[in-house]
């Protein structure tokens, strides 16, 4: 019979240190032997006693852990049926793994900045921390700041990133990404002239098509910002007057996992259709061969021989479904005061969820507004952009094409975010579906779905009453919106609520330390504070939940985890608490009956060393171990 004493650190049995790496891995460790054990044939082994030091400090994240945040409207009503809400509570997945509470506190910030970070765009920056108090771990931090005033930002999408809103792979929809349309739209160029961007509506190389594109980056700040595009008056040749479209889309793309970015004509799986009031341009449409589809969230609409009008993305209150539809206007630019040159420019003012429309004269440089942001009138103003149309980009059409007295569009004034995010998955909804290398996930798909046809887009409504827009906070420092911390089952989800649920939000809720309500918006600094900061006071027990097993790495033990099917080399399982009660910290095991495994030797072996492992259930190396563990074996022949 042998006793063998084993031990990760092989000068200090009771050293306290941080945790070695390689063989001396408090978790997984090797000891070489001087003198090799002979063992008889035919000999078991057992456990005698354990010690070992499981870190207090250390958390273990399970799969499919993590919390909820919502940036919005204060307690929505989204339940069946009926939305009134144009945000969502956005699902963050900290990835499963150990940490420290730093660790944790590092790839909580990562995750937020990877979501809401693309989100929402007038959020600049986050910090989230873990909080001491005499050493002892107090809880969590996490601080949101808004981006402020965009009244000064400068950045707009040069001409580089100015591409057609059709082209030969642009994709029909998210929905149904194998149909291609048959209508181009790349008859224009964009150059850069000093700070402004120059859209001409006349390529020779794709004379025939329409002109409609698209500045793909920089979007466009929603905090007391302007864009500005100038358009040149009428330049009538054979009798074909100047027309423009000229307004702003959301984004239509995303990037897919090979690092291609990939285009759509529609979000929705439907031909978007147009209000049987809308001026639309030749050439748009879905019924003919080459048509190009007539779609903006927001535009300036001059059909060539038409009065102007405003257009907006909306929805159909009979059909449910996303529809161009016109907006009643302050005063009516008729044809002759366009073709005249008595408007110079279209101008769009945004200020929170507000936003203004105006022509400026030529003569004076006066804005005339055809819609009022103080317009309370749903068919008057302009929708409120939620989290699916947030970041605007400019969309611009150009009707006249001749070649050579085309008409031009001058971007001179865009206050825009730095960045280019018109390609990024915007991870709340989309890029999270492994059969597909560029669509959404499906439950995301449907509720985009959901909020564009929601009844704030169809009447301006909540089951309250009128939709109250979001104003731009005192000062310019952001937008006046609600923060919510979600740490219950009510998630703001609605339909597709199940989808998106947590294994065990309970869980995490405590390792964060918050109270156990559901929401926790009171936490932060005000609603709709430009810098909010949710604290938790109360983290509860962080001790690690996997159970814990030694394997004898280096013998030919045939025990057998059924749990992974297959054939072991564990030959002892830890109790859950050590023999003085404790879960973490320094640990010792004894068993009081020690269960013998057989290490298969018909003959005589000899041993130069030993290889111990701590495993999960799963067979994983734990990662929680700190200091020294030592390990007595118990060898002895068969009885």
């Amino acid at each position: 019979m042998s006793l063998v004493v084993t031990s990760s650190s092989q000068t200090e049995y009771d050293s306290k240190s941080q945790g070695k790496g390689g063989i001396e891995n408090p978790s997984s460790f090797k000891n070489f032997l001087n003198s090799p054990l002979t063992l008889d044939a035919n000999t078991e082994v057992a456990v005698v006693s354990v010690k070992c030091n499981r870190d207090r400090n250390t958390i273990t994240i399970q799969q499919n852990e993590g919390f909820y945040l919502y940036w919005g409207e204060a307690e929505p009503d989204n339940e069946a049926p009926g939305r009134e809400d144009i945000n969502t509570a956005l699902q963050l997945v900290v990835p499963e793994g150990t940490y420290t509470p730093e660790g944790l506190a590092a790839e909580v910030k990562r995750v937020i900045d990877v979501v809401v970070l693309k989100a929402y765009g007038e959020v600049a920056s986050t910090v989230v921390s873990a909080n001491y108090t005499s050493g002892e771990l107090t809880g969590y931090s996490l601080q949101f700041t808004q981006r402020g005033d965009g009244s000064s930002l400068t950045d707009k999408p040069l001409a580089p990133s100015w591409g057609a809103y059709i082209d030969a792979s642009t994709l029909e929809s998210y929905q149904a990404p194998s149909v291609t349309v048959s209508g181009e739209s790349r008859n224009f160029t964009a150059t850069n002239s000093i700070t402004n961007v120059i859209i001409k509506g006349y390529n020779a190389s794709f004379p025939t098509e329409r002109c409609d594109c698209i500045g793909k980056s920089n979007p466009l700040s929603q905090v007391d910002s302007t864009a500005i595009f100038l358009f040149n008056g009428s330049s009538v040749k054979d009798g074909d007057p100047d027309g423009y479209t000229i307004g702003l889309t959301r984004s239509l793309g995303s990037i897919d996992k090979t690092a291609v970015n990939r285009d759509y004509v529609s979000p929705v799986h439907q031909d978007v259709p147009t209000a049987d009031d809308i001026n639309v341009p030749d050439g748009y449409g879905f019924t003919e061969a080459g048509d190009v589809p007539f779609l903006w969230d927001v535009a300036f609409n001059w059909k060539p021989g038409s009065d102007g009008q405003v257009v907006q993305l909306t929805v159909d209150a009979d059909e449910f479904d996303m529809e161009m539809k016109t907006i009643t206007t302050l005063f009516t630019p008729t044809n002759a005061s366009l073709q005249a040159n008595i408007w110079d420019a279209v101008v769009f003012e945004m200020s929170g969820e507000f936003m203004t429309v105006s022509l400026r004269k030529k003569a004076d440089g006066a804005l005339q507004k055809l819609v009022d942001a103080a317009t309370t009138t749903f068919g008057s103003r302009v929708k409120p952009f939620g989290i699916t149309c947030n970041q605007l980009y400019p969309k611009v059409a150009i009707h006249q094409n001749n070649a050579s007295t085309p008409g031009q569009v001058t971007l001179t004034t865009w206050n825009g975010i730095a960045g280019t995010r018109y390609y990024d998955e915007n991870y709340w909804g989309y890029g999270r579906a492994e059969e597909s290398i560029y669509l959404p996930d499906t439950t995301y798909l449907e509720l985009y779905n959901e909020i564009d046809s929601c009844e704030i887009y169809i009447d301006g409504t909540t089951k309250a009453g009128v939709y109250s827009y979001k104003p731009v906070l005192g000062s310019n420092l952001g937008i006046s919106n609600s923060w919510t911390l979600l740490m219950g089952d009510s998630l703001m989800f609605s339909n597709n609520q199940e989808a998106l649920l947590f294994d065990n939000l309970d869980r995490f809720r405590d390792i964060l330390g918050v109270e156990r309500d559901e929401t926790h918006e009171a936490q932060a600094t005000g609603a709709g504070t430009a810098i909010v900061t949710f604290t938790s006071t109360d983290p509860k027990s962080t001790d690690p939940t996997k159970s814990m097993f030694i394997r004898l790495k280096n013998m030919s033990i045939n025990s057998y985890n059924a749990n992974m099917r297959s054939i072991s080399n564990i030959i002892y399982a830890c109790p859950r608490f050590d023999t003085t009660g404790q879960l973490t910290g320094n640990l010792f095991f004894e068993p009081s009956e020690r269960v013998y495994v057989s290490l298969n030797n018909p003959n005589k072996t000899v041993l130069n060393s030993l290889e111990i492992d701590f495993v999960g259930v799963n067979e994983e190396v734990l990662s929680d171990f700190v200091g020294n563990t030592v390990v007595v074996l118990h060898f002895r022949k068969k009885k």
